[in-house]
């Protein structure tokens, strides 16, 4: 590589009227040095001279030389974007695609677990036209940008998806054969609440819906939201009154007319009281199926349980129990239905918290004892 001081003397006694010698300066003069000084004595003697046109001219052919090495600079790049693969045939399309799909993951930093994913769910639709899928996550979700029609009920946010319209696109994800054989398909809701946040009240009271058929498909019916629990039930008054409209007409689907009547209200103990309007699981008078009376012993429990009067509908609509009701139940608006036997058993509260747990404890406890006295 040239020397920085040589160059310096070679530029310094060349003449300076010949223009020529200052256009021939070339780019791969310039790359050459390696003393920052050599190029600073360079720009020193182009600002000597007299004539501008000079400089213009060496500025020009650098330009030119940029512009040139640019340009093969970019062929270069778009010659290694571009396939080196036939993508006429299966296997080109195929590399093509990984390419892609790598070059996606490193850009947009996805993980590699994220990214297994996709790749398990590509592999396995091998013969899925991808270029029939939806262009953006918006498509994807089938997201509306239409306003929602919210309502403010019991305090809180509103919406409804419509029973009889979740009922009949249900149906449509079951086999047509075996839906057109059936007459009366079932119904069965369930109301509970939902906390959203662990630093926060606010919290989901859904209404969700599924029809009795295998395999079972759960469907939102209404949503609610707010800042705490609901203070009263009549956010569950309108999707009473689909009910009745329902258990009246029916419900059509494909020129056919279904009953669907109501099979049960699925919720934990302490939903299952509120729906009810009655008094919660730990009272002493809780007892869903019977009147029987707690008693304290450390906690409320039942000990006479031999020859209590069982609860049954018309008792219930009539209160006779007046220490186990506290309010009316939207649900009693529907008189085809029995009051008591609608609402299940809580299996959560009942057995794996209730008993099954207390009995857990019991065989743990004696085993625990028995080994300490051997």
């Amino acid at each position: 590589m040239a020397d920085a001081n040589s160059i310096e003397h070679q530029w310094n006694s060349t003449d300076m009227d010949d223009n020529s010698s200052f256009a021939s300066l070339s780019i791969s003069d310039l790359s050459d040095m390696d003393d920052n000084s050599s190029l600073t004595s360079v720009i020193s003697d182009l600002s000597d001279m007299d004539d501008n046109s000079s400089l213009t001219s060496v500025i020009s052919d650098l330009s030119d030389s940029l512009s040139d090495d640019l340009s093969d600079s970019k062929s270069d790049s778009s010659d290694a974007e571009s396939y080196d693969w036939d993508m006429s045939t299966t296997q080109g399309k195929t590399d093509a695609l990984k390419k892609d799909l790598l070059k996606w993951a490193i850009n947009d930093g996805i993980k590699d677990i994220h990214l297994s994913h996709l790749l398990k769910i590509l592999k396995a639709h091998p013969d899925a036209d991808f270029s029939k899928l939806p262009a953006t996550a918006t498509g994807l979700f089938q997201r509306s940008n239409h306003p929602v029609d919210m309502q403010i009920i019991s305090n809180r946010e509103y919406y409804s998806f419509g029973l009889k319209n979740q009922i009949v696109k249900t149906m449509a994800k079951y086999p047509q054969s075996e839906i057109s054989l059936l007459s009366r398909i079932e119904l069965i809701l369930n109301i509970d609440g939902l906390p959203l946040y662990n630093s926060s009240t606010t919290n989901f009271w859904p209404i969700l819906g599924a029809l009795k058929l295998k395999p079972l498909i759960v469907f939102p019916v209404v949503i609610t939201m707010g800042d705490c629990n609901p203070t009263d039930m009549e956010f569950l008054r309108p999707t009473v009154q689909e009910l009745k409209g329902i258990a009246k007409d029916g419900v059509s689907y494909n020129g056919q007319q279904y009953a669907v009547p109501l099979k049960c209200v699925t919720c934990d103990a302490p939903a299952k009281a509120k729906v009810l309007g009655t008094k919660q699981h730990g009272a002493y008078s809780a007892c869903p199926r019977c009147t029987v009376k707690g008693k304290w012993r450390g906690r409320v429990t039942y000990l006479d349980t031999g020859n209590e009067q069982m609860r049954t509908d018309q008792s219930f609509r009539n209160k006779s129990d007046k220490k186990y009701h506290y309010d009316m139940s939207v649900f009693e608006e529907l008189e085809d239905v029995d009051m008591i036997h609608l609402f299940p058993y809580d299996y959560q509260h009942g057995i794996c918290l209730g008993c099954g747990k207390k009995i857990i404890v019991i065989m743990v406890n004696i085993a625990r004892f028995s080994k300490e006295t051997k």
